[in-house]
């Protein structure tokens, strides 16, 4: 009897360590905070151009400030800290499904309550101005304010486009449907006449160049 109750007790003890160590862990990001944020805007890496599209139709401003704070560092780089409401269904759908595809272990009531048309959902972050838009600091952790109450997350740049990514996905909305026309339109692809250089973190989407008409080049010929 003794025997057993020792080792009823240590599976006790094991599974409440167990439990513990995973609450202790919590929320993990899918996506690595390193990877380039412009590489994952240029190629809707995601999924969120859809949702702007969807929202610029109908006209929804982006996620109102509740508090801000930004300054500058004598490199002239701004950043900042805010919170940020997300204030109607769509915002609040497309959150719970980037909590759904972007992170593990976020637990299934905080993702209800994100969803849900109850309470409040509040986002808080710490960001950097990348020009373009803006960037979520790597190494700082994101709080989620709930009806089911806090929940930090870590750093992932799906959050930080879907707060502040209007405009950005507006010029790439822009660029790809030009993109578009120009194919439809059956308009040559050529390339850059020089090679391309890296372009910095910040920076928009690449620019096709145009052309030179054939008047132009006929004229450049000539001696």
């Amino acid at each position: 009897m003794y025997i057993a109750g020792m080792r009823s007790g240590i599976r006790v003890g094991l599974l409440v360590v167990i439990v513990s160590a995973a609450a202790a862990c919590g929320p993990t990001s899918r996506r690595d905070a390193d990877v380039p944020a412009r590489a994952v805007t240029y190629d809707d890496a995601c999924g969120l151009q859809a949702y702007f599209d969807e929202r610029r139709e109908a006209k929804l401003p982006p996620p109102a400030v509740v508090d801000e704070s930004i300054a500058s560092d004598e490199k002239g780089v701004t950043a900042g800290i805010g919170t940020y409401v997300l204030n109607d269904p769509m915002v609040r759908r497309r959150f719970a499904k980037l909590l759904r595809d972007e992170y593990k272990g976020v637990e299934p009531q905080v993702v209800g309550a994100v969803e849900s048309s109850e309470g409040e959902v509040k986002v808080r972050v710490k960001w950097w101005d990348a020009g373009a838009t803006r960037r979520l600091r790597v190494g700082k952790d994101i709080v989620l304010y709930t009806k089911a109450g806090s929940t930090e997350l870590p750093p992932n740049p799906c959050v930080a486009d879907l707060l502040f990514g209007a405009k950005i996905y507006e010029m790439r909305h822009r660029y790809v449907t030009g993109e578009l026309e120009r194919e439809r339109e059956g308009a040559p692809d050529e390339a850059p006449p020089t090679a391309s250089t890296p372009a910095p973190a910040s920076s928009t989407p690449p620019v096709v160049p145009v052309a030179a008409s054939a008047s132009a080049a006929s004229s450049a010929a000539r001696p």
